[in-house]
């Protein structure tokens, strides 16, 4: 990370050239209103672009981008926007009532006009991760006809079964590794619906994480930190004073609908092919909901891709098969 400039690297070829039909661009433009923060890379703006909705909830990733989402930049123009109020789309001036489901789904067709006019790009492709994967739908729905597919990636748990899962996983973890105030601060919350004034979802996914089921041996924090430090989208006065304050604020103030939206009820269908990538040691999001979710969607094509070994972040961990499952060719 830069003091205080942030920048993007220009994509060069074997001869330390930039190439003539190249994307690399970082820029803050003002989407509905707010300053919002886009990343948009790749090797040819011939190629269609993949909008990427974050995890978190606030979970922005245009800092860590180059390093995750790389492998994809031979075949996509890809697109990394850090949502209104997360990244260094943060801003005191963002409203709390905001972080809801339709303001975040205008927003991402905004960048999609924005991209277009401004990258020359005209094919899309929409990818959901994580908690992404809750926001994808409702964007799909207000503008099926803007996107050509969508790759649902580490799939949000699509209802309270799934979270149950989740919690399951983490309590019996937390008491065979003798972690006794992991096993405090769950049995304190209760299995889902939790108890939310002791800290509900965000105690089980943080014990989730420091417990191996996120990426075995590491944690989530641990691979964002590894990947932020190499990468120079964000200033360190940013870390500090726009991506943090971020997290908290999307954790304390986004609307409490998006995490129990049941997708298999709410979401029957989507419009467009749809592609499930899924990592089997993911436990912070575990593989088997999605498939219950994947088996009973309607879609004009489907297919599940499962990553054997993969925790919750496939495309830091195994970039080469990621940058496979994530094809164009397929649709």
């Amino acid at each position: 990370m830069r003091l205080l400039s942030r920048a993007t690297p220009p994509i060069l070829d074997a001869r330390g050239q930039t190439l003539p039909e190249s994307v690399s661009r970082l820029e803050t433009p003002v989407i509905n209103g707010v300053p919002q923060g886009i990343l948009a890379r790749g090797r040819s703006r011939k190629n269609p672009a993949l909008l990427i909705l974050h995890g978190g909830p606030g979970g922005a990733y245009i800092g860590a981008a180059r390093a995750w989402f790389g492998s994809l930049e031979d075949r996509w123009v890809v697109v990394n926007w850090d949502e209104r109020g997360a990244g260094i789309s943060f801003s005191r001036a963002v409203s709390r009532d905001d972080l809801t489901a339709s303001q975040i789904t205008k927003d991402a067709l905004a960048v999609v006009d924005w991209v277009r006019s401004n990258v020359g790009v005209e094919r899309f492709y929409l990818l959901g991760h994580s908690f992404g994967t809750l926001v994808g739908p409702y964007v799909l729905e207000a503008a099926p006809g803007a996107f050509e597919g969508y790759f649902s990636v580490s799939t949000a748990p699509t209802s309270l079964a799934g979270e149950q899962e989740a919690y399951v996983w983490t309590l019996e973890r937390a008491r065979s590794l003798d972690k006794r105030k992991a096993v405090r601060d769950l049995e304190l919350i209760g299995p889902p619906p939790y108890r939310s004034r002791f800290g509900g979802l965000d105690v089980r996914a943080r014990w989730t994480d420091r417990l191996g089921g996120a990426w075995e041996g590491t944690t989530g924090l641990n691979a964002s930190w590894k990947a932020l430090r190499h990468g120079t989208e964000y200033t360190w006065a940013d870390l500090f004073f726009r991506v943090a304050p971020g997290v908290r604020f999307w954790m304390r103030n986004v609307d409490e609908s998006l995490g129990a939206v049941d997708l298999i009820t709410r979401f029957p269908s989507l419009p467009v092919p749809v592609t499930f990538v899924n990592g089997t040691s993911d436990y912070m999001a575990p593989t088997e909901t999605a498939r219950r979710y994947f088996e009973s969607i309607q879609a004009p094509r489907k297919r599940f891709i499962e990553l054997a070994g993969v925790g919750h972040y496939p495309f830091a961990q195994v970039p080469d098969a990621f940058a496979t499952a994530v094809s164009p060719d397929p649709w």
